[in-house]
């Protein structure tokens, strides 16, 4: 039986965070974005409609659910997820993965585990063992294989389920930008994801006459615009190469990168007690442009 590791990762068509400057409309393959984005009530519609077209049921209402779950066996702390809500009486938790490590599979898996035995408390009400599905918005594909949205079960090698309760649904945004590229015909829940991933010019064709795609362009980059955002964003970005380092070299780069995010800090006081910017400049050794950045 093939295991998913047994595939060479693609990071090709992978959305760089890099590539992403002050101005243009910041991708849900931010952990920023999609926090403020989809675990806001403000934007609830948005989180509904990609939950329709990912789940092809029609759904009346979407609960967020306080996204921490007490993972016992890990020092007694407590991991964040991306996205957990309560949806058609279902448990859902949307995880988006830049990494495609092992860990990661099982991490996402323990996540899937944790909600579905967890007493998850919505309101004055509580859950146990419902019905839960763990989306797994995957920022990487596979070499040789082509699905966008796979699904994946609990069962034995006679295809019969164990439990109907849990199911994992992987998307593989590296494969519908192959899509694009060989000019194959898009889903709607495709075009919702490049609408929400792709700069503004390249998916500008892909949301014409949908209305709440326009919608969703037209928040996301008022929010893209926020400093404060932005300033988040920046943060996420000096981390994302630390993805594909080995762990001497993860420690090395975090503790440099953890440095320069309490200069960026201290910058910001600065400015706030409204020091001249050559003052702040020659304080904390940060460039003009990246001081300017956080005005």
């Amino acid at each position: 039986m093939r295991k998913l590791q047994n595939y060479k990762i693609d990071t090709k068509n992978k959305y760089l965070l890099k590539d992403y400057k002050y101005g243009d409309k910041l991708p849900i393959t931010s952990n920023t974005m999609m926090e403020v984005m989809f675990c806001n009530n403000r934007y609830i519609k948005y989180l509904k409609y990609l939950l329709e077209l990912i789940l092809k049921v029609k759904i009346d209402n979407v609960t967020l659910i306080k996204n921490n779950i007490d993972v016992s066996s890990i020092k007694d702390k407590k991991y964040k997820l991306d996205v957990v809500c309560l949806a058609n009486d279902k448990i859902l938790n949307i995880e988006i993965n830049s990494s495609s490590s092992e860990s990661t599979l099982n991490r996402n898996f323990k996540y899937l585990s944790e909600l579905f035995g967890s007493n998850i408390k919505c309101g004055s009400k509580k859950y146990l063992y419902k019905p839960t599905i763990q989306i797994n918005i995957n920022n990487y594909s596979y070499k040789g294989y082509d699905e966008v949205i796979d699904e994946f079960y609990i069962m034995n090698k006679n295809n019969i389920l164990y439990t109907d309760k849990v199911k994992i649904i992987n998307i593989y945004l590296g494969n519908i930008k192959k899509k694009i590229y060989n000019n194959n015909k898009l889903s709607e829940v495709e075009k919702l994801l490049l609408v929400m991933c792709e700069k503004e010019e390249r998916e500008i064709n892909l949301r014409k006459d949908n209305k709440i795609m326009e919608e969703y362009v037209r928040d996301a980059k008022k929010v893209s615009l926020n400093r404060e955002i932005y300033t988040r964003f920046m943060t996420e970005e000096e981390y994302e190469d630390l993805i594909n380092l080995e762990k001497e070299e993860i420690k090395e780069k975090s503790y440099i990168l953890g440095e320069k995010k309490g200069v960026i800090k201290t910058a910001k006081k600065m400015l706030n007690k409204k020091l001249p910017i050559d003052i702040i400049e020659e304080c904390t050794g940060l460039k003009k442009n990246e001081i300017n950045r956080l005005i």
